[in-house]
């Protein structure tokens, strides 16, 4: 009777092994499964950080793309030289602290000043010069320079003299 006990324990553990063999290949299986389902997210993920990226480069260059619009409406520049001007804010976009965008929103303003797209391309240069080292945003530097052209009869290469009158000040006065 201890013998015919001592089996059927010995089969049920035999079973136990079974089922737990089962059940460690379906564990297995289902940790494969979640290691695709977070493979798959990761891939969500980056396709979705990579879409928001390229959403906002074609926003950023729509901005751009109006703004020089505006440049070529209000400059009355020949298509030559709007290309010239549309270069240019892209150059000064990538030499300096500032984006083209910004470049672009300072030959806008020089633009509505009244000033040629010849002056503006000898100006824009100056111009993000006097805002960097005055701490003033590109429209009140551009503002800034348009003024002095026009008030002392003055022409675009006189602003680097304009600069360093004004930088002088500004850090004079702080």
């Amino acid at each position: 009777d201890l013998n015919r006990a001592h089996k059927q324990v010995q089969r049920r553990v035999r079973e136990l092994r079974g089922e737990m063999s089962g059940l460690n290949r379906s564990m297995g299986s289902m940790a494969t499964s979640v290691k695709g389902l977070i493979a798959a997210y990761a891939g969500f993920a980056s396709v979705q950080a990579a879409s928001g990226f390229i959403k906002d480069s074609i926003l950023t260059f729509a901005n751009f793309d109006d703004v020089m619009r505006q440049v070529g409406a209000t400059s009355g520049a020949t298509k030559e030289q709007l290309k010239a001007l549309t270069e240019l804010a892209k150059e000064m976009g990538a030499s300096t602290r500032f984006s083209a965008t910004q470049a672009a929103e300072g030959l806008k303003t020089m633009s509505l000043a009244g000033l040629s797209a010849k002056q503006q391309m000898a100006a824009l240069p100056r111009v993000l010069e006097l805002a960097a080292a005055g701490s003033v945003d590109l429209e009140t530097a551009a503002g800034i320079a348009t003024t002095s052209l026009a008030q002392f009869g003055l022409k675009a290469s006189d602003l680097v003299d304009v600069n360093n009158i004004l930088v002088t000040a500004f850090t004079n006065s702080a």
